[in-house]
């Protein structure tokens, strides 16, 4: 009755055991638990008086973790050893159970590792952890005195171990997994960084930069590309370029990006953009191939450099050239010119003084002869400044006094159209410290300016004279024609202006503005077309360079 009763205890026990090795198959259990329970459970089933758990190292297969089971659902030992021989070693390397029953020793027993001590092993048996053919440990049984190893018996013991070997594989798999996680947002936030940092390079770049692929659709394009297409990147990513960019309904017009998917090599082109008849944008279109691995283009990059200022530059250079050249003519034909000049005036002044004042007309006459060839002089001497240095005779001097003298040169033209000046100027100003003659030139020329810009019609010319803050304030304001806004940002341009073939030739107020300039001081315009203009000129009582001696032009 005893027996009857004790088997039904095993037989329900081995039955708790199946029903454990069920529920942990598909559940993530504590591996230490797990090898503990089944560990508990083969004791229990097996009345063995010892057991061990050996797990092989993945790095080494000689080497093995070898754990005794104690009480209270503990290791009572755990080490890491290697083993050379002995039964576990013998069940690792064989991958089949192995027993011995003796109670003499034996050349096959590791007395060093298969015992306890204080313990005398009886009788062990080692049955290999094997999964999918593969050995992960042995189970060792010490001094077993259960039921006699039957088949049955031997099935039920593989149930276990494999389900405790498959507990190990699985918690092997999940380790190399969380490991391989971990390698991957790892990875994954290092590619966020150099994603980041790529995209905080490709932003800052200042030129125009896209990516397109073979059926022109945008991939990526960087924040200056973007901004000038008043759009965020996320909004024009994934539209074809020619439509989001440009406007277009079909690809651009010798569009080199194609050109580049087609022959594999980078292009460039030029692009300009007219925006009225004096005014352009212009840009340098460049484009690369990203190949594969094949040297296929599978993208392309076109790079968009704002050559604009560039081109203005280059024209100004060639500006530069210009007065060069005219530097050197003027150099070369300055005596063929002063020298008829000098005696057309000075015979004009010896006319002016031999020929009876009663006589009115021959007398204007002789002076205009004066004035034409003064100013003709003048002329010559404006070209030169642009060749080499000029002499600036700084003295005290009144401004009013020089403006009028400016007046007094320019009377003739004033007289022979309908014009009224207005004069309002500033009594008793302290004297300044500047060029007397090349004052007067800039007066002159600006109100040459004013009387062309009035002619043929009535109007009126207001010269106004102020000092405040230790300045000269002196504006010329006029009723004229005015200048367009877009040609007054260029009116101090050598060689640029707004009047007709052979009316001018550009160079007046360029030598306007470098004089006042040489005076340390600032000439401006504003105008209205239709309106009139108003040249303002701003100088200090002193220049801040030497108040006397030469300034190179």
């Amino acid at each position: 009755m005893e027996d009857v009763q004790s088997n039904l205890a095993d037989r329900e026990y081995e039955l708790k055991a199946l029903k454990y090795i069920a529920r942990i198959q598909n559940v993530l259990a504590d591996i230490n638990d797990i090898q503990l329970n089944i560990m508990e459970y083969l004791q229990s089933i097996f009345k063995t008086e010892h057991i061990i758990l050996t797990i092989i190292t993945k790095d080494n297969p000689n080497q093995v973790l070898m754990k005794y089971l104690g009480d209270k659902h503990k290791w009572s030992m755990q080490e890491l050893v290697n083993l050379e021989k002995g039964i576990i070693w013998q069940a690792i390397f064989s991958k089949k159970v192995t027993e011995i029953l003796s109670r003499k020793p034996n050349p096959v027993y590791d007395t060093q590792f298969e015992s306890i001590p204080g313990f005398t092993a009886r009788s062990i048996l080692s049955v290999p952890l094997l999964t999918d053919g593969r050995i992960l440990g042995v189970v060792t049984l010490l001094n077993y005195f259960g039921a006699p190893l039957t088949p049955e018996r031997l099935e039920f013991l593989s149930c276990l171990t494999t389900a405790l070997a498959n507990a190990i594989r699985n918690y092997d798999m999940l380790q190399e997994l969380k490991r391989s996680n971990a390698d991957l947002e790892t990875s994954r936030w290092e590619l966020l960084n150099s994603r980041n940092t790529l995209r905080a390079l490709f932003d800052s770049i200042p030129a125009s930069m896209y990516i397109v692929d073979p059926d022109y659709i945008l991939i990526a394009i960087n924040k200056s590309r973007a901004d000038w297409a008043k759009l965020p990147p996320s909004r024009l990513v994934g539209n074809k370029c020619y439509q989001i960019l440009y406007g277009e309904n079909e690809p651009c017009i010798n569009c080199r990006a194609m050109e580049t998917f087609n022959s594999g090599i980078p292009t460039t082109r030029i692009l300009r953009k007219w925006l009225d008849k004096d005014t352009f944008i212009e840009w340098e279109i460049s484009t690369y191939p990203i190949n594969d691995q094949d040297e296929r283009p599978i993208q392309v990059i076109l790079v968009e450099n704002d050559v604009t200022e560039k081109r203005y530059l280059e024209a100004n250079l060639i500006q530069s050239e210009k007065l060069a050249a005219v530097g050197q003519l003027a150099a070369g034909v300055a005596h063929e010119i002063n020298n008829p000049l000098a005696a057309i005036i000075a015979n004009a002044q010896l006319l002016i003084r031999e020929i009876p004042h009663d006589n009115k007309d021959i007398h204007d006459s002789l002076q205009l002869i004066e004035i034409a060839g003064t100013r003709a002089s003048q002329v010559v001497k404006n070209l030169l400044g642009f060749a080499r240095k000029e002499e600036y005779d700084f003295a005290r001097i009144d401004i009013n006094e020089t403006i009028q003298n400016a007046l007094s040169l320019v009377q003739h033209e004033i007289n022979s159209r309908p014009l009224v000046i207005s004069l309002a100027f500033k009594e008793n100003m302290p004297p300044a410290v500047a060029s007397k003659d090349h004052l007067q030139g800039v007066w002159v020329n600006l109100l040459m300016n004013a009387i062309d810009a009035i002619d043929p019609q009535p109007g009126e010319i207001i010269i106004t004279t102020d000092f405040r803050d230790k300045e000269y304030l002196i504006s010329f304001t006029d009723n004229g024609r005015g200048i367009a806004a877009d040609k007054l940002e260029r009116i101090f341009e050598p060689f640029y202006t707004s009047k007709s073939a052979g009316q001018g030739t550009g160079l007046g107020l360029s030598v306007c503005n470098r004089i006042v300039k040489k005076h340390g001081g600032v000439i401006t315009a504003e105008s209205s077309l239709g309106k009139g203009s108003r040249f303002s000129v701003t100088l200090p009582t002193a220049p801040l360079s030497k108040v006397t001696g030469s300034l190179s032009g």
